[in-house]
């Protein structure tokens, strides 16, 4: 996969932060994307949620808030956030949501009227989020590890 990353504003452990996306979109895509796919990460000082995320199969941006009702988001909350956000990259990518409509590409339901938690894309990042974070955030070493077990 070629990933092509751009960070604007302000990021702590930038390039550990990096490192995380490209592991994280690697785990799913597995070396097997022969386009380039642009990621936008930008930090915004403070919005309404944690983290948005939109796009389409060949572009993707993602913003973070650093800060939520005036309090800064600890650092653990914040990656737990990019590893929600970055399901949605992969999600937009693999074509499987898109900005247009609620339907969901893998079951063709329109999903216009479910609540957030139970549109089907939200739970595949809530489901994996902690997941991701603790693989590839917490615990790095693990990186060469899983990449034998995905790669063979």
């Amino acid at each position: 996969m070629i990933l092509v990353l751009d960070f604007q504003g302000r990021w702590p452990q930038r390039d550990k932060v990096e490192q995380f996306c490209h592991d994280v979109l690697n785990h799913f895509f597995k070396g097997r994307v022969k386009r380039e796919l642009s990621l936008n990460l930008v930090m915004k000082k403070e919005m309404r949620d944690y983290g948005y995320t939109d796009g389409d199969r060949n572009e993707v941006t993602i913003e973070i808030s650093r800060q939520h009702n005036g309090e800064t988001i600890p650092l653990p909350i914040l990656m737990k956030t990019i590893a929600h956000e970055l399901i949605h990259a992969k999600q937009f990518f693999r074509g499987e949501i898109n900005n247009t409509n609620d339907v969901y590409a893998k079951d063709k339901k329109d999903y216009k009227k479910a609540s957030y938690t139970f549109k089907p894309w939200e739970h595949e990042a809530h489901m994996m989020e902690d997941f991701m974070y603790k693989l590839y955030w917490e615990n790095p070493q693990y990186r060469e590890l899983t990449y034998k077990v995905f790669h063979g």
